[in-house]
């Protein structure tokens, strides 16, 4: 068996199984188990890995003796089995699809793999993908329930039902208290099978962050990095078609690099066409290369590992996001830390993803050539040169979905916020009411911090029909808060505003996320949060620059404004004295 292979298993057995779960101290329950994660709409052909697990809540060990779960349909009685405090067991219909899918075996299941320790109960359930009900019996009365979809099912159950579960969607309980409705269920994050489940952690080195931007120094800052690396270079990205970077990346596979590249296998609107070939290249100078697929709708992370350096940005791998001539292209922000614990933390992200993904099978490289027919040129004024800094640094890496809402390090700074939120977005869904950073900033605002919020202003960002960027102005504006401002960016220049990141106080985040529920709730996106003063105040400048754009103009001519009603005003008081003098 692969090493990997066994790094993704035991990593699934972790998220699935967590042999204890924490019950929380204040909440009080009843004498029962209870119903608490339902797999009923597999991604798998068949559905054998469909599950049911149930948990028990309570402070002594339960006997299943005599307990049964239906559907209404079919009927699994369970055996004596013991189930200390705060343990979960699982039923699968199979038990070795299970395994493939979660890396250990259920403790019962319908058909079971002569291999396991596996236990064949009596019985079976096949749960409807879109509606159904699972209920739990002692001796043929009712302890649990759990109605999903448009079933009409009610006894145990009040209100609405679950909402249907997507494909590949975990219904998992988020209350131990047993209410009997759907708020048992509901949850700020959605489950999904493959899901990982990283936790926040907190890095203090003392050591080099390198700051740059797009587009006034993101080539050429990368390729610097790539031309030093000695190892590996390994890059997790969205979208990969600049290829101007195949030289530097050929080199540093004749140095003896390894060189690994995962890209999303199904980006929104399909691949560029420049990026099969840039994909067939990394093959054809040695590299290996990955598809993704499911569990995320899309992996829409943009991070790389060269050596013990980690690169995290807010742009893709193109010709706008990392241009060649930085006249050209997005506004993102791009940092490489070089710390040796902050970027094995990255490579868990990355090994784990890459074990799921699916090889890239090429081109044949003498079907087109390597160089482009042009290399794009724009109008854009490049001001910010990459810069070094030497100090002592707080790096809190967040990855979603994993802690994107929950326990997310960003969110706990904007909380904590005094002075300013500085944020810079490509897109702001408005029709995400639940956007805990929205909430947050203006939170903020409230508290005093002053919140200036700039949003890309392209065309199909800020349409008539349909509620985009300049409607999030528009509410901003609405909100009526002294402290709280939001513009869109007159471009000048920039292609447009394509970065993801904050300046809170004395500390900055640079990320993938975007501002809509997919991002957060089921996309893998990747970021960091990173304290220190003198860092900040680079991207700081930065914004400040590209809020003037939008800005300035309105300021400029106040002030001018007013300086010639001073001029004017002074030489009428002038004129008037000397008239007056004269008389």
């Amino acid at each position: 068996m692969k090493i990997g292979t066994v790094i993704l298993s035991i990593f699934l057995v972790f998220i699935i199984s967590s042999s204890v779960v924490a019950i929380p101290e204040n909440e009080v329950f009843g004498s029962y188990p209870l119903i608490y994660k339902v797999y009923p709409n597999p991604y798998t052909k068949g559905e054998g890995d469909e599950f049911i697990s149930i948990i028990n809540p309570i402070d002594r060990t339960v006997n299943l003796n005599g307990y049964s779960i239906t559907d209404l349909e079919g009927e699994i009685f369970f055996p004596p089995f013991s189930l200390p405090p705060g343990k979960t067991c699982y039923w699968a219909y199979s038990s070795e699809e299970f395994k493939k899918s979660f890396g250990f075996y259920p403790d019962f299941a319908y058909i079971v793999d002569t291999n396991s320790k596996t236990k064949m109960i009596d019985g079976r359930i096949k749960l409807a993908n879109t509606r159904d009900e699972v209920i739990l019996k002692k001796n043929g009365k009712i302890v649990d329930v759990l109605v999903y979809g448009d079933s009409d099912y009610r006894e145990g159950w009040t209100g609405k039902s679950v909402e249907k579960p997507r494909e590949g969607q975990i219904l998992k309980r988020n209350s131990f208290k047993d209410h009997n409705n759907r708020e048992d269920w509901k949850s700020p994050k959605e489950t999904y099978c493959g899901q990982t489940n990283f936790r926040p952690e907190e890095f203090k080195f003392k050591g080099k962050v390198i700051a740059f931007t797009s587009p006034d120094s993101s080539f050429l800052t990368l390729t610097e990095l790539i031309d030093k690396a000695e190892e590996r270079i390994y890059i997790y990205i969205y979208t990969a078609e600049n290829l101007a970077l195949i030289p530097s990346l050929k080199d540093a596979s004749k140095r003896g690099v390894e060189i690994k590249m995962l890209v999303e296998g199904s980006p929104a609107g399909g691949m560029g066409e420049d990026e099969p070939r840039f994909l067939s290249y990394i093959k054809d100078i040695g590299g290996d290369v990955r598809l993704t697929k499911d569990p995320y709708v899309f992996n829409h992370q943009k991070f790389a590992i060269l050596d013990d350096v980690t690169v995290v940005t807010s742009e893709n791998m193109g010709y706008s996001g990392l241009p060649v001539d930085n006249r050209y292209g997005n506004r993102g922000f791009w940092i490489a830390i070089c710390d040796k614990d902050v970027s094995a933390y990255y490579l868990k992200v990355f090994l784990n993803d890459w074990n799921c993904a699916s090889s890239f099978e090429g081109e044949k490289i003498s079907s087109f050539g390597l160089e482009r027919g042009y290399v794009p040129i724009g109008r854009y004024e490049p001001k910010f040169e990459s810069k070094i800094f030497d100090g002592e640094f707080t790096v809190f890496p967040v990855i979603g979905p994993d802690f994107s809402i929950e326990d997310n390090p960003l969110i706990d700074a904007i909380e904590n916020a005094n002075d300013k939120i500085l944020v810079e977005v490509f897109y702001a869904d408005l029709l995400w009411r639940e956007n805990p950073l929205l909430k947050g900033l203006i939170n903020a605002a409230r508290r005093g911090a002053d919140v200036y919020i700039l949003l890309d202003s392209s065309d199909y960002n800020v349409e008539p029909d349909k509620i985009d960027n300049d409607d999030f102005v528009r509410y901003i504006e609405g909100l009526g808060e002294d402290h709280l401002h939001a513009e869109t960016i007159d471009k000048d220049g920039l292609l447009k505003l394509h970065n993801k990141s904050m300046i809170i106080d004395d500390s900055v985040f640079i990320s993938s996320f975007n501002w809509n529920r997919n991002s957060f709730m089921r996309n893998r996106e990747a970021g960091v949060l990173i304290y220190n003063k003198e860092l900040a105040r680079y991207y700081e400048d930065i914004f400040w620059h590209d809020w003037g754009k939008s800005k300035i103009e309105r300021g400029t001519l106040i002030m001018i404004l007013c300086l010639i009603v001073a001029f004017v005003s002074f030489l009428v008081w002038k004129r008037f004295k000397v008239t007056r003098n004269k008389k």
